[in-house]
C-alpha cells in the first residue's frame, strides 16, 4: 500500500564549498553511537568515573581560608621575615580574629610558621628515633636562634613553644600509652 504522502525531494542549497564540506561531515550516518546514548550497552559506574575526568575542588571555603592563612605564615617564615609574621600573629591575637569556620587566625599563622621544622622532625622520627646522620636538631636550633633575636616578642616565643610541643607529640608516636617507656 502506497502512502498518499510522497516523499518530498529536498533540493541541495547552493552554499559555498567550505560550508558544504561541514554539512557533509555532519550529515553522514555514523556507525558507532556515543556511549552515553547507546541504550543497549551496560555501563558500570566505575568504568564511567574512570573515563570522565572533571577537576573538582572538594575543599570547603573554610579549608581554603585556613590553608591560605597557614601558607601565609609558612611563606613569611621561609623568607625569614620574622618581624612581619610576629606582627601579624600579635595583631590577629589582639583582635581575636577568627576565620569564617571559627579557627583562630593567630593559631593558623603560628602553625604555618613552624610547619617546616615540625614536618622535618616528624619525618626524622618515622622509626621512633632520629637516624644518627639526620640533621634532626638543625631546624629546632634555627628557631631557637630566631627566639634569641626577638627575646621580648611573645609571638616568636609562641612559635618556638608550639614547635617543641608538636615535636614532643611526634616523638611520642601514635602507639598505645602502654607501649611508651
Amino acid at each position: 500500500m502506497k502512502s498518499k504522502f510522497q516523499k518530498r525531494a529536498f533540493k541541495t542549497p547552493n552554499l559555498p564549498e567550505p560550508i558544504m564540506a561541514i554539512a557533509r561531515k555532519f550529515s553522514n550516518k555514523r556507525t558507532a553511537t556515543p556511549l552515553a546514548f547507546d541504550p543497549a550497552s551496560e555501563i558500570v559506574s566505575t568504568q564511567l568515573t574512570d573515563r570522565v575526568k572533571i577537576p573538582v575542588n572538594a575543599a570547603t571555603l573554610k579549608q581554603n581560608e585556613d590553608s591560605f592563612i597557614r601558607e601565609r605564615g609558612q611563606f613569611l617564615a621561609r623568607q625569614d621575615r620574622w618581624d612581619e609574621v610576629a606582627e601579624e600573629i600579635r595583631q590577629a591575637d589582639n583582635n581575636r580574629e577568627v576565620t569564617d569556620g571559627g579557627t583562630s587566625v593567630a593559631e593558623l599563622l603560628l602553625f604555618g610558621a613552624r610547619a617546616d621544622v615540625v614536618s622535618a622532625a616528624e619525618h626524622a622520627l618515622l622509626h621512633g628515633k632520629p637516624a644518627k646522620d639526620s640533621a634532626f636538631f638543625s631546624g629546632v636550633e634555627d628557631l631557637e636562634m630566631v627566639l634569641d633575636e626577638y627575646p621580648d616578642d611573645y609571638a616568636v616565643a609562641l612559635i618556638v613553644a608550639h614547635m617543641h610541643i608538636d615535636i614532643g607529640w611526634a616523638w611520642r608516636g601514635t602507639g598505645p600509652e602502654a607501649d611508651l617507656s
